[in-house]
């Protein structure tokens, strides 16, 4: 600090106002290049940008409205009973070894079963009696395609 006090004071008037102009003039430039630039730049970016993402948000949104009317049945669900349950089980090849239903839950468990089918009758059950998967838990068998699963399926509304 020492060195910069005695050098401050060697110089005379002029040189001591050509030093601050010039510092002045350094801070200015580092604000702007460090500050504002960075700043002016990036508002022209997403000026340029933000119409693109307006549509992108409009386009998703038609999509989800139009999704969410699609998957969402138009009448209401028939009543949840164990024959309708039980035919909807055999035309789809399922034999259950256990099927248990309290208060709009169905508890069933199948043993040797076919995957492929189990999943056709889930999203059939799902579409139809508007029932969901709440537990599941299925294990491989040896052959290809053959499962063991216990579910829990409880009824969407």
């Amino acid at each position: 600090m020492n060195a910069l006090s005695r050098f401050w004071v060697e110089r005379n008037a002029r040189e001591r106002r050509i030093l601050i102009a010039g510092s002045i003039l350094l801070l200015l430039l580092l604000c702007w290049l460090l500050l504002i630039e960075p700043a002016l730049d990036g508002r022209a970016y997403w000026r340029q940008r933000l119409p693109v993402l307006r549509a992108e948000r409009a386009q998703m949104q038609l999509l989800a409205r139009q999704t969410g009317t699609t998957s969402t049945p138009s009448r209401a669900a028939p009543p949840l009973d164990r024959p309708a349950l039980e035919r909807s089980l055999a035309a789809a090849g399922l034999k259950p070894q256990s099927l248990t239903m309290t208060d709009g839950l169905v508890r069933t468990h199948f043993t040797d079963v076919s995957f492929v089918a189990l999943t056709d009758w889930l999203q059939q059950s799902q579409r139809n009696a508007q029932l969901a998967v709440s537990e599941a838990t299925v294990s491989a068998r040896t052959r290809v395609d053959r499962v063991d699963a216990t579910l829990a399926l409880r009824r969407l509304r």
